[in-house]
């Protein structure tokens, strides 16, 4: 079973980078459609003790996983398996979080980083890139087929499951410009509780936020390092030129250490924040450090950076954030 899943998984993110790049269209045909889906809904079976997939489940990953990927991943591909994944979640959810294998999570976030690396002309020949919340590997990826072969792409993970996964996928997509760092990113050198979810992504430096505040998640010990101390500390290495932190609560500490690679080097920043304190310490970043916010949701410059949820020109959601000095040459650039 895990290696099918590792297989389908490593399939479905070697089509990840065209998502955001295609746009021809063409009609859905066969067990596309929402009716051949309801038809071919079968109940949840076990035989001898032993999972059998039924028809939905078993042709879902086929087709979305080969056939998909055989055209190349075209974007109105993704936007329609949106569309009917959710319409049929409570049904296809319960084995196989197709959201997060086909990178249908992340397509705001791709085209918007899309147009600022491409259109925007910030790609760097041996750019430095930071994963941190890397997971099963969607961000890794697609950054590791932008970049050059002499950039790198640093994939943050601390979860222990997820890090064979992260790395098998890695190996099958070829992806010799990503290092997977088994850390995570806090504000100090050393360890910490870390909180393993229900769901791969919903793992956490937070119990609150792991166990979704119903149950509780499992608890291990976690290495952690700052941004500050891997590029600064120890062995120098060329700091970050962009960094995506999706950790689930966490950049509440992790934004605590980076303060050196953001005067050094003025990153860009992809962050999606979950709570209010994540809201609060990036507007603090953005304050201290002379940063802009971009919200990738409702297409809007943040207007208020000491502001949080809920003022609607406030800071919260998934943000791009960017140096005030790139603000006006990224405002003439379409990011939608």
């Amino acid at each position: 079973m895990r290696g099918f899943k590792l297989r389908r998984f490593g399939v479905c993110f070697l089509i990840i980078i065209s998502f955001v790049s295609c746009g021809k269209k063409a009609p859905p045909s066969g067990t596309d459609s929402l009716q051949g889906l309801k038809h071919l809904r079968a109940p949840h079976r076990r035989h001898r003790g032993k999972h059998t997939f039924n028809n939905i489940r078993h042709l879902a990953i086929q087709e979305g996983a080969l056939r998909v990927g055989a055209q190349a991943g075209l974007a109105w591909r993704a936007k329609y398996f949106d569309k009917v994944l959710k319409r049929e979640a409570k049904h296809l959810d319960r084995v196989f979080n197709f959201h997060a294998m086909l990178g249908l999570w992340e397509l705001d976030s791709f085209q918007v980083l899309s147009r600022l690396l491409i259109k925007g002309k910030l790609l760097k020949n041996k750019m430095v890139i930071c994963d941190v919340g890397a997971n099963i590997g969607t961000y890794s990826l697609w950054f590791s087929r932008l970049i050059s072969s002499k950039g790198i792409v640093y994939a943050f993970e601390p979860s222990p499951g997820i890090i064979d996964m992260l790395e098998e996928n890695i190996l099958l997509n070829k992806a010799a410009n990503v290092k997977v760092v088994k850390l995570a990113c806090a504000d100090k050198v050393g360890s910490a509780d870390f909180f393993i979810g229900c769901h791969h992504h919903a793992s956490s430096l937070l119990a609150d936020w792991a166990g979704e505040g119903r149950i509780a998640p499992e608890r291990i010990k976690c290495n952690t390092t700052t941004l500050d101390h891997f590029f600064y500390g120890g062995e120098k290495k060329e700091g970050p030129d962009l960094v995506k932190m999706d950790i689930e609560g966490g950049a509440l500490f992790a934004l605590q250490g980076c303060d050196k690679c953001i005067r050094d080097k003025r990153p860009i920043f992809i962050i999606e924040s979950h709570l209010p304190e994540e809201d609060l310490a990036i507007s603090r970043l953005l304050v201290q450090h002379d940063y802009q916010a971009y919200r990738i949701s409702d297409h809007k410059w943040v207007e208020l950076l000491e502001e949080t949820f809920p003022n609607p020109r406030g800071v919260w959601g998934k943000l791009l954030i960017c140096p005030n000095e790139l603000r006006s040459y990224l405002s003439k650039i379409p990011l939608t």
